[in-house]
């Protein structure tokens, strides 16, 4: 029962969007207990009495659809995360490259580039510092189930201060609550292993890699109309979708369909993948259902606090300076310069241009 098997597969309709998930993630290769259970005869048996009630609730079909988030009962992050991500090493400043591919015809694309401050551990503040550095203990209380609204912060600095932060609208005594949290990786790295995409995102990324060709007339602006229509089953989907983009190119671009039919349905059938990835009708999985926390463009995110809304008694708020946490380097630019000058290129797919 501790096989990444079992976990995906013998539970299949309700794991399957998990698994799904899983399978395409970094800790793909990590199994499901070292996070969802980890080391210790103690949390070993509170997940097997958690299980007898979820056995339960597949067997006689009364389990939630989807399933609900974040998972209450988690162990947390640093009995787990920690176990192979050392908390103590610095994270050094790194860039991150963003492609994204407009919706005319060109599909051009532009790229904004960041500089990244990870700092932590011992030797710098950046984000990691910030937040978990040596010292510094966050708590919040949030306002939904999901985590999304956090109208009150309690920031306990390595000094021995605390300072309580809140929204015009926070109640009295809001951080006293029972679910008031210690904030720990998983509020930010909140879907690990576990991300889902949104139709943009998924589709500039199969497009940057080559996998969507970006040759094709509209690919993005029909990719991304394909993926946002409503497909009753994944069946419904696997037939409609890669048929429904080969059809725009034999109707609107005929000369494209006779030159490059090999290229026009391998590109669908990529945005059918991106669909299987993403999509789940039987568990009410739609576009969005799970909010990623990293980041602040398709999710609040950072914005959950970082919305100079949150005031203390001072006056300071809660910081939303873009530099606290990264350097803007160049922002929707065709080619930027900063790339070429730190010798980064572009990965070329064959037949992708």
């Amino acid at each position: 029962m501790d096989t990444v098997t079992f976990c995906g597969k013998t539970c299949h309709n309700v794991m399957q969007p998990e698994y799904t998930a899983y399978l395409n993630s970094p800790h793909s290769r990590v199994e499901c207990v070292k996070c969802h259970i980890g080391p210790g005869a103690g949390w070993f048996v509170k997940s097997k009495l958690s299980g007898v009630g979820q056995v339960f609730a597949v067997t006689f079909d009364t389990y939630p659809r989807p399933i609900p988030v974040p998972v209450h009962n988690l162990r947390p992050a640093r009995e787990t995360c920690e176990a192979c991500h050392w908390p103590q090493k610095y994270g050094e400043d790194r860039v991150r490259v963003i492609s994204t591919f407009a919706d005319d015809e060109a599909n051009s694309a532009t790229k904004t580039v960041l500089l990244m401050k990870i700092g932590g551990g011992n030797n710098g503040i950046g984000i990691h510092g910030t937040h978990l550095g040596p010292g510094v203990v966050i708590r919040y209380r949030p306002s939904d189930e999901a985590r999304q609204v956090i109208p009150c912060v309690q920031y306990n600095s390595p000094d021995g201060k605390s300072v309580d932060y809140v929204t015009p609208d926070a109640k009295p005594g809001c951080l006293s609550g029972p679910d008031t949290r210690e904030m720990d990786c998983m509020d930010c790295h909140n879907r690990p292993s576990h991300t889902f995409d949104l139709p943009e995102r998924a589709v500039d990324r199969a497009m940057e890699t080559g996998q969507i060709s970006s040759a094709l007339p509209f690919a993005k602006k029909k990719a991304v109309e394909i993926l946002k229509a409503g497909y009753p089953s994944r069946d419904e989907a696997a037939r409609r979708i890669p048929e429904a983009f080969a059809t725009y190119y034999r109707q609107s671009y005929p000369a494209v369909w006779a030159e490059r039919q090999a290229l026009v349905t391998s590109s669908g059938n990529q945005v059918l993948e991106i669909y299987n990835r993403n999509v789940f009708p039987d568990m009410n999985v739609t576009w969005g259902k799970y909010p990623i926390n990293i980041g602040h463009t398709d999710f609040p995110g950072c914005w959950r606090c970082h919305d100079s809304n949150h005031t203390a008694k001072s006056g300071a708020v809660i910081t939303q300076d873009c530099n606290a946490c990264h350097n803007l380097l160049a922002q929707d630019e065709a080619n930027p310069k900063v790339l070429t000058d730190l010798g980064i290129t572009e990965p070329r797919a064959p037949e992708s241009r």
